[in-house]
């Protein structure tokens, strides 16, 4: 018999591997809910003319894009990314930047992409000029939502 969750050959009631039971319909994953593409250039643009304003919706809008198609609702809210980078004088917005490069690198393993070391560029460009940073997050989750 071939398991119609994972596609294994059994023989029994329920199979091996991932232990669903014979004839069982497949589970499949919750499906992400879409996600915005935002234009980059005008990204940042509304960042300079904001002072900075539109920068901490930005990152609002990345870190919360970032959590659905990472599936990952366990993670640090948007608001509280913004609250601890301006606590901590922008030292978490580093740190959050590293994470960020993680997570997507994470989501585009489990899609069959090849992951780069994103956490680490991340993390440079954070420290550097974070604007960049946050428009190559931005790029990737462009890609993911078309």
């Amino acid at each position: 018999m071939i398991c119609s969750n994972c596609g294994a050959q059994f023989d029994g009631t329920n199979c091996p591997v991932c232990g669903a039971p014979a004839g069982a319909a497949p589970t499949a994953a919750p499906a992400a809910a879409p996600i915005q593409q935002r234009s980059i250039p005008l990204c940042i643009v509304l960042s300079i003319v904001t002072f900075g304003i539109y920068m901490l919706y930005w990152v609002y809008k990345v870190n919360e894009d970032t959590k659905i198609v990472a599936n990952d609702p366990n993670a640090t809210s948007g608001g509280m990314v913004i609250l601890l980078t301006i606590i901590t004088f922008g030292i978490y917005g580093i740190y959050w930047g590293y994470k960020q490069g993680e997570r997507i690198d994470r989501v585009k393993q489990q899609r069959g992409q090849i992951p780069g070391n994103l956490a680490v560029l991340y993390l440079i460009l954070m420290l550097i000029l974070s604007v960049a940073a946050i428009a190559l997050m931005q790029n990737e989750l462009n890609q993911m939502a078309a």
